[in-house]
């Protein structure tokens, strides 16, 4: 549609591109309309109205005073309403002023009536499917219930109390990698995180973003539940342990080369909101998170990594809740440097 009416403009359609503009405006003030905005009706019906000051053809203005009275008395905007209403029946009566006149402007309002109609159709469906493939595309690059609150124009900035983060990567991916074809590299990267994905998402958790060979998830957020702990765990069990590479992705790696991953896990506090205004990313972020990012690079190979605060939280709830997930254990590391924490005390997670 705004395609439709910079085309029209480029092309000196000025009235064409008076018509998008207005039925644009239109369409954001129906509050049936999904994306019902009645800050956007008013400034599309408002440029409808200003193309249309010097034009004779005073129809549409008119209808367009009468969709933005209409607008502002949905908003409470009373003041505004009966001016724009006042000008709405002012432009009416001119229009009808005169007998003669009228009947020939009849004729052709009648058949800018079904014009009208027609480009207004043709604008909802238009929006429609715009509407449809833009959910479809943010459903694909963000958590479901972040991309439906950002179509209702809600600005993403939430803080959760408690969190479990999880980071995971692929141990010696770089030398792997630079033995290895573009494609194929990222054939086995598609192939380890669509695995990492299902698992994941099969545990309720949420994948939050993949940075090379990092692979970084949640569970609490962005819909907050008591038992993360034990979700985040059964996801990182499963990514440990079920991992398989099918025989053409092994066959790719080279020769001598063995995959295994390495996984981090911390739990707290954090902030999650969208970053980026063209590029839309829902990220993540306080210490707690850095402190998980931590537990994964001091990790060892086939092992997952925990901080003490996410082994006594989980520990705790596991008391609570009477579950030993199949049977857990904590291996004590013992005291370490963790780079940016200090010196930390940190487990493995492992299944018995």
């Amino acid at each position: 549609m705004i395609l439709a009416m910079d085309m029209a403009e480029d092309l000196g359609l000025k009235e064409l591109a008076a018509n998008n503009l207005g039925n644009i405006g239109e369409l954001y003030a129906e509050k049936g309309f999904d994306g019902y905005n009645p800050a956007k009706a008013e400034e599309y019906l408002l440029q409808a109205i200003d193309y249309y000051k010097d034009d004779s053809q005073k129809q549409n203005q008119c209808d367009f005073y009468k969709s933005l009275a209409n607008v502002y008395r949905h908003e409470n905007k009373w003041e505004e309403a009966d001016t724009c209403f006042q000008k709405y029946h002012e432009i009416y009566v001119e229009i009808r002023s005169d007998d003669t006149k009228n009947v020939i402007q009849n004729f052709g309002y009648e058949r800018k009536v079904a014009e009208r109609d027609k480009e207004i159709a043709i604008a909802k469906a238009a929006a429609d499917a715009r509407m449809n493939a833009t959910t479809g595309l943010l459903h694909k690059v963000l958590p479901p219930s972040i991309a439906t609150r950002l179509i209702k124009g809600e600005k993403i900035a939430d803080y959760f109390s408690q969190i479990s983060i999880l980071f995971a990567d692929i141990v010696g991916f770089t030398p792997i990698a630079s033995k290895m074809p573009a494609r194929k590299v990222l054939a086995f990267l598609n192939y380890v995180f669509g695995e990492f994905d299902r698992i994941i998402e099969s545990h309720g958790c949420e994948k939050i973003k993949t940075i090379g060979d990092g692979y970084m998830a949640v569970a609490g957020a962005p819909i907050e539940c008591a038992d993360h702990a034990e979700r985040i765990t059964r996801a990182a069990l499963e990514m440990m342990s079920d991992i398989q590479l099918p025989d053409d992705i092994r066959s790719s790696l080279p020769k001598d080369a063995i995959f295994n991953i390495r996984i981090g896990i911390n739990c707290g506090p954090a902030f999650g909101g969208i970053v980026g205004e063209n590029r839309f990313v829902y990220d993540i972020y306080s210490d707690s998170v850095n402190t998980a990012a931590r537990m994964e690079s001091h990790g060892e190979p086939g092992k997952i990594h925990v901080s003490e605060e996410f082994a006594f939280h989980l520990q705790n709830r596991l008391d609570m809740v009477g579950d030993d997930l199949g049977g857990i254990t904590f291996e004590e590391r013992g005291e370490m440097e963790i780079k940016g924490k200090g010196m930390m005390k940190t487990y493995f997670l492992e299944k018995v």
